[in-house]
């Protein structure tokens, strides 16, 4: 009954659809018509809104590269740190021989003649001789010194040759590399092999920077041991004396390629050399310099401008160099010549001088040209 509308005249109620009072004649009035209900409109876009959209596409953009980039040092610093996490589960005669990038980089006397060591083993195998030698360089062109063995053992027994590095009074080397360091803190290098079953040559690398040393000549001794698979020793040798040399300024590293050319040509031979210097320069600038020889060893005739006062194939490459005091890196100071002018089998005699002075200041890092 709420829609029903008294007539104004009668009070008789009417449904509101007549306009007419059926009892009186009166005119009714309806209810008043309803607005309909407001309709949304979507405000226009301006130059704002379209701002704060580009910024925030700009914020999710920048908030995914964030994530990609911390997720890559993740990565990193896992396999960066990997060989020291094998090396506290299962120490370092596991490990491969790598390089190391300590402060004391020694220098190490040429090897000498080698030296008989047969000693009897279990599980038939054992050392015939071991000898060190000094002022080598890896594959990876990284120097250092080798420990070198021949040793007899089962055919098809995997074994790992280790060198552990001491002072003639029996004291350990120490290292501030751990990759180089052995459960009682020593220095100790080694390589894994299958052995073959007759005498074999087995060898272990140290880079330079493995071992901490004071400048100068040092009586050191080189305890050799074969251990299988598990870890445990199986043979040992008698120490090996040697003389090791720390300078103060040293060539760590030569990479040699033959790279910039088409279609397997090479255009040039790359050197790229790195160093360490303790000494000051006498000017602000160095340079590397790399004399190539042929595979007799006497020098190739130069050309210019390739060509030092003797007249011997000569490349050079200066550095920007430091007058200061202190131990100063550099890394990968690339020397560069005509490939065409090396040919195959030479090999190149690098080092590190000072131009004012025209003096060497590291001693020559010889290495094969391929």
């Amino acid at each position: 009954m709420s829609s029903m509308i008294p007539c104004p005249n009668c009070g008789r109620p009417s449904d509101g659809r007549g306009t007419y009072c059926a009892k009186c004649g009166a005119a009714i009035v309806g209810p008043p018509a309803q607005a309909p209900p407001p309709r949304s409109v979507a405000a226009p876009a301006t130059a704002e809104t379209g701002r704060r959209q580009r910024r925030g596409v700009v914020r999710r953009v920048v908030s995914g590269l964030a994530l990609v980039l911390i997720g890559a040092a993740l990565y990193w610093g896992y396999w960066e740190h990997g060989f020291e996490r094998i090396e506290q589960l299962l120490g370092p005669a596991y490990l491969p021989a790598s390089p190391g990038h300590g402060v004391a980089l020694p220098q190490y006397s040429a090897p000498g003649p080698s030296i008989p060591s047969p000693i009897g083993a279990d599980a038939g195998s054992a050392f015939e001789r071991v000898w060190v030698e000094g002022d080598t360089i890896d594959g990876q062109g990284y120097t250092g010194l080798r420990v070198h063995a021949v040793v007899h053992a089962p055919p098809g027994s995997r074994l790992i040759f280790s060198a552990h590095f001491h002072y003639s009074d029996d004291s350990p080397v120490r290292t501030e590399d751990t990759r180089f360091r052995d459960p009682d803190l020593c220095t100790a290098t080694s390589a894994g092999f299958v052995a073959g079953g007759g005498g074999e040559e087995v060898s272990a690398f140290l880079p330079r920077g493995a071992m901490v040393l004071e400048l100068g000549d040092h009586s050191l001794q080189v305890l050799p041991a074969l251990l299988d698979s598990q870890g445990q020793t199986i043979a040992v040798a008698p120490a090996v004396s040697f003389t090791a040399r720390r300078d103060p300024d040293y060539i760590t590293r030569v990479r040699v390629e033959r790279a910039g050319g088409m279609f397997g040509s090479a255009r040039h031979v790359s050197l790229k050399v790195s160093f360490y210097l303790e000494h000051a320069l006498t000017g602000t600038k160095g340079g590397v310099v790399a004399q190539f020889e042929d595979s007799q060893g006497r020098d190739l005739v130069g050309h210019p401008p390739y060509v030092n006062a003797a007249n011997a194939l000569t490349a050079y490459k200066d550095f920007r160099g430091s007058t200061y005091l202190g131990v100063q890196s550099y890394d990968n100071v690339e020397v560069t010549i005509p490939a065409s002018l090396v040919p195959e089998g030479a090999s190149a005699l690098v080092f590190v001088e000072d131009p004012t002075t025209r003096r060497a200041v590291t001693e020559a890092v010889h290495c094969r040209v391929p």
